[in-house]
């Protein structure tokens, strides 16, 4: 029992016990008078317990936290087929029998390497023959020129040689050409794949001798529904996934965005590039691409500020150091905040710890904050 109740309740007896006594007999009156009590009638009659003083709740410590704005963003998740940034069939230029192969299946091969060669002695015969009629047609020339000089021949025939040298260098470059025909070279950097021909098989224009894939970018061909086409730019960032590679994302951006929206499907075609440095990706890998469009404005708050009752969520809003229950609704989540829409504005306060000791209408002050 507190002190202020003893007391109370010691001048309450002491009033009842002296009521008593000087009831009973005026002698009784008279000591108490001497000992300093008021025993009369009137006096014990307007003794009262003294009113207890009201006391103030104290406010209940919390950690608050400030409300900001962020922008919501709208994400589509597709799934796409990854391609090499640059891909050729190695093919002939012309017909032949195959006499060499330069590559094994998985080579890193460099532009301009010979991967295959096809039979080429008519052609080698051919480029020396030309040779020869050049040399010929270069010294006639020569030797026309030294009589020109000395009016020993008719400026006709020096043209008409000179006209022969440009038609033998005419013909040296078209056997050339036929002889480099029969070479298979590489056009760009990449890995070659399997290959379906031999030695010795008689190839044509249209036989593939293999693939060449440039894979040191991926290109991931994607659908966007047409009702964020206008959103899609070049350059976007975009984030993807494969099964091939659990748990790792590869970031990327828009390479290349179609003309226009296929009438049929209703999808804007979209290609994203990633980076494939290390050589872990591989065309033809399925991808779960993620792009971000950005949204409206929206109150963002932290998580831990979110509570959760039948009616749905909601957060502890403290205005004018009083705690209030704030209905939301929560449009994103996005490290560690959360994107909201309610009666909740930027610039407010919301509780983030010590939610248990708050009820509506409480007052709240602000707690040290235990990360500080």
């Amino acid at each position: 029992m507190s002190p202020l109740r003893q007391m109370l309740l010691s001048a309450a007896l002491l009033a009842v016990a002296a009521a008593g006594l000087a009831s009973i007999s005026e002698s009784v009156r008279g000591l108490l008078a001497r000992i300093g009590i008021d025993a009369s009638p009137l006096a014990l009659a307007s003794v009262q317990p003294p009113a207890p003083q009201e006391r103030r709740p104290r406010p209940a410590r919390v950690v608050m936290a400030e409300v900001t704005e962020d922008r919501a963003a709208t994400t589509l998740r597709t799934i796409g087929t990854a391609r090499a940034a640059r891909s050729v069939a190695l093919q002939p230029r012309a017909a032949g029998v195959l006499t060499e192969i330069g590559f094994r299946p998985g080579d890193r091969v460099r532009a301009g390497q010979v991967l295959a060669a096809l039979d080429r002695e008519a052609e080698e015969i051919a480029l020396a023959r030309a040779e020869l009629a050049r040399e010929a047609a270069a010294e006639d020339v020569a030797r026309l020129t030294a009589l020109a000089g000395r009016n020993a021949t008719a400026q006709v025939n020096l043209e008409a040689a000179r006209r022969a040298l440009r038609r033998a260098e005419l013909d040296m470059r078209e056997a050339r050409l036929a002889l480099e025909r029969r070479l298979v070279r590489a056009p760009f950097d990449g890995v070659v794949g399997l290959s379906g021909v031999e030695v010795g098989d008689h190839l044509r224009p249209d036989t593939v001798i293999g693939m060449l894939d440039d894979r040191s970018r991926l290109r991931i061909e994607l659908a966007v529904p047409e009702r964020l086409a206008a959103l899609v730019v070049p350059g976007q960032p975009v984030t993807a996934e494969t099964v091939a590679r659990p748990g790792a994302s590869f970031r990327g951006s828009i390479a290349a965005i179609d003309s226009r929206v296929d009438p049929k499907s209703r999808v804007l075609r979209v290609e994203a590039e990633i980076a494939n440095d290390d050589d872990l990706l591989r065309p033809g890998l399925s991808f779960t691409v993620t792009l971000r469009f950005p949204g409206e404005r929206l109150p963002s708050l932290p998580d831990l500020a979110i509570q959760w009752r039948a009616e749905g969520a909601y957060v502890w809003a403290v205005r004018d150091d009083v705690a209030r229950i704030v209905p939301v609704e929560i449009v994103e989540r996005r490290d560690g905040r959360a994107l909201v829409r309610g009666a909740i504005a930027p610039g407010e306060r919301v509780v983030t710890e010590g939610v248990h000791r708050l009820r509506p209408g409480a007052r709240v002050a602000d707690a040290p904050d235990p990360g500080a």
